[in-house]
């Protein structure tokens, strides 16, 4: 069962077993064999050409740089040479993707052109989080995410063969701002990349005339069992990890008397170099840490 708003219908209902891609089968190399049409391992993937329109939506958690998938890590980087391949390659004429993760703007920043006819939107920029939304009484549990639950409210409600791309966006903004969680107001702030001329269009030229959502490229899959069973490893693990990495930095605190130990576990730099980034965190992730399980 898949749900994104209280007490709502099962939206995967009626999805064909076919399209369905679940667990350990998403993996961020399938997720782009996908996009590049490559169905070398026998799975369906996008067959389009250079007159197409293509609308991508991925929801996933994130970090600087990742979109942590089930089963391994999507590194900013590979998803733009994706693109670009695609564009090279003549794979569509518009291709417009929505992106929903913490740290969603972090995969294009300073990484998408804009002269390749793609349109990004994030639901957060670089260096914030994305809020949950759409608490259940009955099944005790969020069951969507702010940017997601109100393009998604858009797209059901309003006429998409005159609602542009510009203005989803802008009623996107404007409603999931500011998500109230626990009595705490939590701020995320929509980005957009590459080629924004492209939010002039109807929504209707990558959606349709009307909302489809089982069209999408990668299905929106908060699914209630997936996120209960997790959540307890999670902060056990996630505490786990921040006992373990205090500790660690104690023990080397001699060696940089200079920076607090608070400083350096806690401190946010802006990303400069990807590649040392992505060999630090594969490293970590492969010797260290499993991130997937902990993350």
């Amino acid at each position: 069962v898949v749900v994104n708003e209280p007490n709502g219908p099962d939206v995967y209902k009626g999805v064909p077993k076919e399209l369905s891609i679940t667990g350990d089968e998403i993996t961020p190399e399938r997720f782009l064999r996908v996009l590049r049409g490559d169905n070398s391992s026998g799975s369906l993937v996008i067959n389009s050409g250079p007159n197409d329109h293509i609308f991508v939506y991925l929801i996933d958690h994130g970090s600087d740089d990742i979109v942590e998938f089930p089963n391994g890590l999507l590194y900013g980087e590979e998803l733009v040479t994706t693109i670009k391949d695609m564009h090279a390659n003549k794979k569509f004429a518009k291709l417009v993707f929505y992106l929903d993760t913490c740290h969603a703007g972090s995969m294009f920043a300073n990484l998408l052109p804009n002269d390749i006819d793609v349109y990004v939107t994030t639901s957060s920029s670089p260096d914030e989080n994305s809020h949950f939304c759409c608490y259940d009484e009955r099944l005790k549990v969020f069951v969507g995410l702010s940017y997601s639950n109100f393009w998604i409210k858009n797209t059901d409600t309003f006429d998409l063969t005159n609602e542009t791309l510009q203005q989803q966006f802008e009623y996107v903004r404007d409603n999931s701002y500011d998500t109230v969680i626990d009595g705490k107001h939590e701020y995320e702030h929509n980005q957009q990349y590459g080629d924004l001329s492209i939010a002039k269009l109807p929504v209707s030229h990558f959606l349709g005339n009307e909302a489809n959502l089982l069209l999408i490229a990668i299905a929106e899959r908060l699914l209630r069992d997936r996120y209960v069973k997790e959540l307890e490893s999670i902060l056990k693990g996630r505490e786990f990890v921040d006992n373990f990495m205090t500790e660690y930095v104690n023990s080397i605190q001699h060696l940089i008397p200079n920076i607090e130990t608070n400083a350096i576990l806690n401190t946010k730099r802006e990303l400069n170099n990807r590649l040392c980034y992505r060999q630090l965190v594969d490293t970590f992730h492969q010797k260290c840490f499993n991130l997937n399980q902990y993350f």
